[in-house]
């Protein structure tokens, strides 16, 4: 990770104006293998965002749905999660900001029925200007989990957790931008029990609202093995369209 930092600092940068008021964006992606192997897999998010020097607002739905069809020829639903997400953080150009963070998701592939959570803590302007963003997070959450088609009895865990997160932005040029946020968050009480998530997107601008965008993202969650999940880990590769206003 500090090595990509130190490339992003180091690459000519846009001079581009920066971005305060209201943005909305929508993303479209998706994959689709077939021949031998047949997969489909698609993709979509809505974010609304309010900037001023006081306040700044962020909130995203996100949508995936999977489909791949095993060796016996039948067609089965592979993924299909959504998650709501929403922070506000207090005088967010200072070099320390405040911010409290909420979020409600349900995973299929990982056998979540639901989770909540909410929690507070700092952000650290490492680096914000009109071309490049470094920004550090740390705080803490509470989080409720409860199991996809659980058995009878079990009740919903829930857990206390720590929350490091790091969000970089690029702007290479007037057509050219990368981003990437990454978080990793371990129960607080049992280390070796955590989830990584890292989102990170190349955006090529083909006019003023809407740029073509290659995706990887990645989430890990320690415990999904345990509540029946195929693996711990679940990542995928995507192109897509983005819009914003």
């Amino acid at each position: 990770m500090r090595f990509l930092i130190l490339f992003l600092l180091s690459v000519p940068g846009a001079l581009a104006a920066q971005p305060l008021g209201t943005k909305v964006k929508g993303e479209l992606s998706g994959n689709l293998f077939f021949g031998n192997t047949r997969q489909l897999l698609t993709t979509s998010r809505l974010g609304y965002e309010q900037v001023d020097s006081a306040f700044q607002t962020r909130t995203e739905g996100r949508f995936n749905y999977g489909q791949t069809k095993n060796d016996s020829g039948v067609t089965e639903v592979s993924k299909r999660s959504w998650i709501v997400t929403g922070s506000g953080d207090l005088r967010p150009f200072a070099a320390v900001v405040p911010f409290v963070q909420a979020a409600l998701e349900s995973s299929l592939e990982k056998k979540i029925d639901r989770r909540y959570s909410a929690g507070t803590g700092a952000r650290y302007n490492i680096v914000r200007s009109p071309a490049t963003d470094v920004i550090l997070s740390v705080g803490v959450l509470g989080e409720r989990t409860r199991v996809l088609n659980a058995p009878p009895g079990v009740d919903e865990v829930g857990v206390a957790r720590g929350l490091t997160t790091i969000r970089l932005r690029r702007e290479f040029s007037d057509r050219v931008s990368f981003t990437s946020e990454s978080g990793y968050q371990p129960v607080l009480r049992a280390l070796e029990q955590y989830t990584f998530n890292s989102d990170n997107s190349l955006q090529f601008k083909v006019s003023k609202r809407m740029s073509f965008t290659l995706s990887l993202r990645d989430s890990y969650d320690s415990e999904a093995r345990s509540r029946g999940a195929r693996t711990n880990n679940d990542g995928e590769l995507v192109v897509g369209v983005l819009t914003t206003n």
